[in-house]
C-alpha cells in the first residue's frame, strides 16, 4: 500500500509535460500592404504534434508544419526565387514559451504582402475531420 502511495506522489511532483495536441486561438493585427494599415486578426489552429499536422479554422485542409522544437513551432519556411519579380517567401511562427505568433509572406508575382503579429492562448484540441476514405 505504502508503494501505491509513493508512486502517486511522484507523479504528482513530476512537472508537467507539454500537451502533444492542442488548439491555440491566436489574436492580434494583419497588414495586407507594407505600411499599409492594421486590421484585427483572429485564427484558431489546431495543432497536433504527433502527427506533425496542423489545420486552420474549421480545417479545411490539413497540413504539414515544417519544425518544432522545444522553442518554437514553425508552421511554414518557403523561400523561392528566380528574380526578383517571381520571388515567394513565406514564414509563420509560434513561440512556445510567449504564445507569440509572427506570419510574413511575399509574393512578388501577384505583388502581394501579408504580415501578422498575435498572441496564442492554449485551447482545448478540437479532433480533425474525420477522413472517410
Amino acid at each position: 500500500m505504502a508503494g501505491k502511495a509513493i508512486i502517486a506522489l511522484m507523479l504528482l511532483l513530476q512537472p508537467a509535460q507539454p500537451q502533444d495536441q492542442f488548439d491555440l486561438i491566436c489574436t492580434g493585427t494583419q497588414k495586407t500592404e507594407a505600411g499599409g494599415p492594421a486590421r484585427p486578426y483572429e485564427e484558431r489552429l489546431r495543432i497536433d504534434l504527433r502527427t506533425g499536422q496542423f489545420c486552420r479554422g474549421e480545417c479545411g485542409r490539413i497540413e504539414r508544419f515544417y519544425d518544432v522544437n522545444a522553442l518554437s513551432i514553425t508552421l511554414a519556411n518557403e523561400r523561392k526565387a528566380s528574380g526578383t519579380s517571381s520571388m515567394f517567401v513565406r514564414k509563420t511562427t509560434i513561440n512556445r514559451r510567449s504564445g507569440q505568433y509572427r506570419h510574413r509572406m511575399i509574393d512578388g508575382r501577384t505583388l502581394s504582402y501579408s504580415s501578422v503579429d498575435a498572441m496564442c492562448e492554449l485551447a482545448e484540441f478540437t479532433p480533425f475531420p474525420e477522413i472517410k476514405f
